[in-house]
């Protein structure tokens, strides 16, 4: 049942794909929505035009099924029209957003109900044998809102099915072959329509899905499944600046972007929010001491299980306190938000002590040495590249003071070596 609700539409996936999903039917439905009820309000007034130039209506029956439901409806098509035309530049809240889809689909499923209802009880009124205009009106009034709703297939196809299935049905047990021929071909459009609805929303998710897996792709590193550098840099940006031109950004359908700027469902990309609370931003860059000579000695192979261990170690202690990058090689970059640079120093240097554990590989045990330098964001200090630049030289400054104290121990091991005893 939860498969056959995100296949149709009806519910909304849940991960990335479906926030994805979601954002995209909600931009085709805030330029179409406005359009779907016009059209309903156009298609209503065609019919009361027919209605008023068949015979007037003998009884209050009559009367109401002729002109009633029109005149209320029609109106109210033309105040939801107004409704969602002023909604056209509202921001995407997942919450508000799927709220809106279950009024909008129970109003809409209402209204094609009640036309249905007002189709059955127009046949079976005395119309001047003009039935076939009704069912024209009634059909492209039905295909008309079926691609407004062609976004979400259930709603789409179940306001079609409202609509023509009672007028199909009437013309069926008609008894007259015209009127018999003209269901079945309504039918068999009908048909086609909901087969094409669904392909159409089938081959949209598919599309998503494959552009969150490139985006992984180009924005994970492969070996330990941290992010890559670019994936750092546009993390920052999406974070402090709101500027990102990553799938993590909301997509939408804007049907004014440039040409170029668009796949074969005008796809493109806009910039999540700025978070305006952010007020700490700090970074740090990690190097693994001997890390080198384990790769000499032992091979690729033994070098790539202990960083992938690394990796792990590193996700664990972090968790959500910051992002975690592999820069490339040994080096790593961590990057804190709204953390006190204490704070960051703290888990760093806890982190040291983990990583710094002995890792069993293939029955032996290995170990590395941690570097590491913090970077934190201040007025002189904004960009990325400044941050890690910083914090890099930070790294190797911690390199170097080793290497100094490193070799002045080995002066005097020798020095004192040499004395004679």
């Amino acid at each position: 049942m939860k498969q056959f609700a995100e296949i149709t539409g009806l519910s909304p996936r849940e991960g990335v794909v479906g926030e994805h999903i979601l954002a995209m039917q909600y931009e085709h439905l805030r330029k179409h929505i406005p359009l779907l009820y016009l059209t309903i309000g156009f298609y209503l007034t065609m019919a009361l035009i027919f209605i008023i130039s068949q015979i007037p209506p003998d009884n209050v029956a009559n009367f109401f099924s002729r002109y009633i439901i029109l005149l209320i409806f029609i109106p109210f098509s033309l105040i939801r029209a107004i409704i969602w035309y002023r909604r056209r530049h509202d921001k995407f809240e997942r919450e508000k957003v799927e709220k809106k889809f279950i009024s909008l689909t129970l109003i809409s499923a209402f209204l094609s109900i009640m036309c249905g209802y007002w189709s059955i009880l127009t046949w079976q009124s005395d119309v001047g044998g003009h039935h076939s205009y009704l069912v024209l009106i009634m059909a492209m009034g039905g295909f008309s809102v079926a691609y407004c709703l062609s976004i979400i297939p259930f709603p789409a196809a179940f306001n079609l099915i409202a609509v023509l299935l009672p007028l199909n049905l009437m013309m069926i047990f008609s008894g007259e072959t015209f009127l018999i021929a003209v269901a079945a071909t309504v039918m068999t459009a009908m048909v086609y329509l909901i087969a094409l609805l669904r392909r159409h929303y089938y081959n949209m998710v598919r599309m998503i899905e494959l552009q969150v897996q490139m985006h992984d792709l180009a924005n994970t590193d492969i070996l330990t499944d941290l992010l890559n550098r670019r994936a750092l840099i546009e993390e920052y940006g999406a974070l402090v600046y709101g500027e990102s031109n990553s799938l993590v950004s909301l997509m939408e359908i804007d049907d004014d972007a440039p040409e170029a700027g668009k796949d074969m469902f005008g796809l493109t990309m806009h910039s999540i929010e700025v978070d305006s609370k952010i007020t700490n931003v700090t970074m740090v860059m990690l190097d693994l001491d001997g890390f080198k000579s384990i790769n000499d000695e032992f091979g690729h192979a033994t070098g790539d299980k202990m960083l992938k261990i690394i990796a792990r170690r590193m996700t664990k202690h972090i968790g959500d306190y910051g992002t975690i990058a592999r820069i490339g090689g040994d080096e790593f970059a961590i990057l804190f938000v709204n953390k006190p640079v204490q704070f960051c120093q703290q888990m760093i240097e806890s982190l040291s002590y983990i990583l710094s554990a002995p890792y069993l590989i293939d029955g032996e045990e290995k170990m590395v040495g941690i570097s590491y330098g913090l970077a934190h964001k201040d007025e002189n200090i904004g960009t990325i590249e400044k941050l890690l630049s910083k914090a890099d030289a930070e790294l190797y400054a911690m390199k170097a003071q080793k290497y100094n104290k490193n070799h002045i121990e080995d002066e005097v091991t020798k020095h004192l070596n040499a004395i004679p005893k």
